[in-house]
């Protein structure tokens, strides 16, 4: 872990909540399977990237914990020269999502008309509320 004896890595099955977890949150579906098995692999075979201070490992478990939105709280975790834990993993999870062939949302018309648009607008403004309000609430930095 980075500049901290602190924190704990996560085990297997930790990595496999946190995966079905994050992508829920990420994409609105169940994580497929392969998606799983190389979100746990990444882990295992990228240890460095996902190397963080026990301040960062606790703002991912306290998420975990308490069913906190991460897709909310991650912009309001963002520093200018490094990526956060929470990041990283969000990022991994879009990745391959990109690449096992995910539904992509534009390409299967949910965000077709006006009105689609305007609620796709507000409902991302509720989440980044609502994520500012939790990382205050819980402390997460």
């Amino acid at each position: 872990m980075k500049n901290d004896q602190n924190a704990i890595p996560f085990s297997g099955q930790d990595l496999s909540e946190e995966a079905a977890y994050f992508y829920c949150a990420l994409f609105r579906e169940q994580l497929p399977e392969n998606i799983r098995g190389l979100y746990c692999k990444a882990h295992a075979d990228l240890p460095d990237e996902f190397e963080s201070t026990a301040r960062e490992a606790h703002t991912v478990t306290a998420i975990m914990r308490h069913a906190l939105d991460p897709v909310g709280i991650e912009p309001w975790l963002r520093k200018k020269n490094a990526h956060h834990l929470l990041t990283r993993k969000l990022l991994l999870l879009a990745y391959l999502h990109e690449c096992g062939g995910g539904r992509v949302s534009v390409a299967d018309g949910r965000l077709g008309g006006g009105l689609d648009m305007f609620l796709t607008i507000c409902g991302a403004a509720f989440s980044l509320t609502r994520g500012l309000l939790q990382k205050r609430r819980h402390g997460l930095l």
